[in-house]
């Protein structure tokens, strides 16, 4: 895909949409992405107000939420997860904890 789209995307996600973005860009020639660095509510309130077509948020919307978009924006609503929190324990294997082994 060529072009550019301006996207609201939560203030916290900086560094994590950031990257995505020079990858994207960087394997489709053409593309420009501008991001809007914002509260999560004024992210929303950009999609609701149809003055942006995509928001990166940890918000998930409901089904009357997206029923609601759909009716009144005319788009569809598509969510999809871009990360999920995890914790990494590394125990050295001569440990004598059996639990972490």
């Amino acid at each position: 895909m060529r072009g550019t789209i301006t996207i609201s995307a939560d203030e916290t996600f900086k560094p994590i949409v950031d990257e995505l973005i020079r990858v994207y860009e960087s394997n489709n020639y053409g593309t420009k992405i501008n991001v809007q660095y914002k509260p999560e509510a004024d992210c929303v309130k950009d999609l609701w107000n149809d003055s942006i077509r995509m928001v990166i948020s940890t918000i998930v919307l409901t089904n009357p939420e997206k029923a609601a978009i759909t009716d009144s924006l005319k788009v569809t609503v598509n969510q999809l997860a871009v990360a999920r929190d995890a914790i990494a324990v590394i125990v050295n294997p001569a440990s004598p904890d059996s639990l972490l082994i």
